[in-house]
């Protein structure tokens, strides 16, 4: 990486993450991207996944990504306006 400029690559292909990692997952809506940096790995994953994944032996670290920030989610309506 470093002979094409680069300081990290993203990967997102699930084939792509298991042949690099061993981590298999099967694809949802929400994408599960495997950064690897100089000596460094990581498995980002959405925290709706996070309870059917442990992190591979050979990945340095599994970050756990919040869906949606804030309150309240975009799933439910916001409050009724006051009269």
């Amino acid at each position: 990486m470093d002979a094409s400029g680069f300081d990290a690559l993203v990967v997102f292909y699930p084939a792509r993450i298991a042949y690099l990692t061993g981590f298999h997952h099967v694809p949802t809506e929400r994408p599960i991207a495997l950064v690897l940096g100089d000596g460094y790995s990581a498995v980002v994953l959405p925290a709706a996944e996070n309870a059917h994944h442990q992190a591979p032996a050979r990945v340095d670290r599994l970050i756990v990504a919040v869906d949606y920030p804030g309150s309240p989610p975009p799933s439910r309506p916001p409050p009724a306006a006051a009269p």
